[in-house]
């Protein structure tokens, strides 16, 4: 059943028991799939053959007005439903738009969800048609599929906010990206080079656009530097230690991935390893990379391609991130491989086969829907 959000109780703190199990939680983001894409038909939820046929196209867009023109729906019948393309690859030869200013505001339509036809980031920014209403076979996936029946997934759930990448991993490390009373990030950091280093590392004009209460899209936001503060405040006022693994930093997603890159307070701290030290290691609380640096805190062991670690044997912290690299992300990007099954399968056995097992939540998700069909419309809450 759809979330319901209207006369909601506040959460009672006071009705919660713990018997203190769990000590670890490990979040595995993955990249740019939606559910209907992953697990359409599922058993137990919904399952959906066909899509609204695609409503008006979108009018034009300017580089001060970067938003499409919406256009209301022509007079006439209904267009025929799309029928979803089932049983498809994981491998995907195409990476539809999924920012806010073009690809949502297109896709979702004021709610309609029959834009997807008129995604512009296909070939030449042509409309993708019908290449967003895919359906991955279950076989390509099949470790998804199996800890999604061995243990839970969470159907009718969405990002906190309609945007790519950039603001979608600040929200996995804030809880939002707001940065005054009414405006917040949204969409990709730009600047004239082409440059895609998110964050105090990325070129010195890069700008972030904003979106205000009003809906109203400004381009010319702040630096992707940013001085609010993230979850990485109160659990180190806690000492709870945590760890981000991430690629290498500028490769293979690393650039683009890396929340804390784009925190000021842990870019320039101890806890950021220095740029030109690959042999960095975590000790407390950091970034750590590369990403399978959690493997080897997972094992606890050192040596070979671990890292050494400065004090101590190495252990998995109280709170962990793990970020792919781009070919383990499921990104699609026409690359011709993906890894990302596999990668999961890796991180979740390490951890299944050592001693932290009964004492770890873990959680898997995809950050964004990467521009593909859900039939679900998103809640829009404020």
């Amino acid at each position: 059943m759809p979330a319901t959000y209207t006369n909601a109780q506040p959460f009672a703190f006071s009705d919660v028991t713990s018997s203190g199990k769990i000590k670890h939680i490990v979040v595995i983001v993955q990249e740019n799939r939606t559910f209907d894409n992953f697990f359409d038909c599922f058993p137990g939820t919904d399952c959906v053959k066909t899509a609204p046929g695609p409503g008006a196209s979108p009018g034009p867009r300017t580089s001060s007005s970067p938003c499409p023109v919406l256009h209301t729906l022509p007079p006439g019948p209904t267009p025929t439903p799309i029928a979803l393309q089932f049983d498809v690859p994981l491998v995907t030869n195409l990476d539809p738009d999924h920012d806010y200013c073009e690809a949502y505001k297109t896709e979702f339509d004021a709610g309609r969800m029959d834009g997807f036809y008129w995604n512009g980031g296909c070939v030449f920014k042509a409309p993708c048609k019908l290449y967003p209403y895919r359906v991955t076979a279950e076989k390509q996936i099949q470790p998804y599929w199996d800890m999604a029946t061995e243990y839970v997934l969470a159907d009718h759930a969405f990002p906190t906010e309609a945007s790519g990448s950039f603001t979608a991993h600040q929200d996995l490390v804030r809880g939002g990206t707001s940065v005054s009373d009414g405006e917040s990030l949204v969409d990709f950091p730009w600047n004239s080079e082409n440059v895609s280093n998110w964050g105090c590392d990325d070129s010195p004009d890069s700008k972030t656009p904003l979106l205000s209460a009003k809906l109203l899209y400004n381009m010319n936001g702040p630096f992707p530097c940013m001085t609010y503060e993230t979850i990485r405040d109160p659990l180190d006022a806690a000492k709870i230690t945590w760890r981000y693994y991430v690629p290498q930093w500028p490769f293979d997603g690393g650039q683009m991935w890396n929340a804390f890159d784009g925190i000021k307070a842990v870019r320039y701290s101890d806890e950021f390893p220095p740029l030109n030290d690959k042999k960095f290691t975590c000790v407390g609380s950091c970034v750590s990379w590369p990403n399978t640096n959690v493997l080897c805190d997972v094992k606890g062991t050192a040596g070979g391609k671990c890292p050494t670690p400065k004090t101590g044997t190495p252990e998995l912290p109280s709170v962990s991130w793990v970020i792919p690299t781009n070919e383990e992300s499921d990104h699609s990007d026409g690359q011709g491989t993906d890894l990302g099954p596999d990668w999961v399968t890796s991180v979740v056995n390490s951890i299944g086969e050592s001693k932290y097992w009964d004492s770890t939540a873990i959680i898997l998700f995809w950050d964004d829907w990467g521009g593909f069909y859900d039939h679900v419309k998103p809640p829009h809450l404020d």
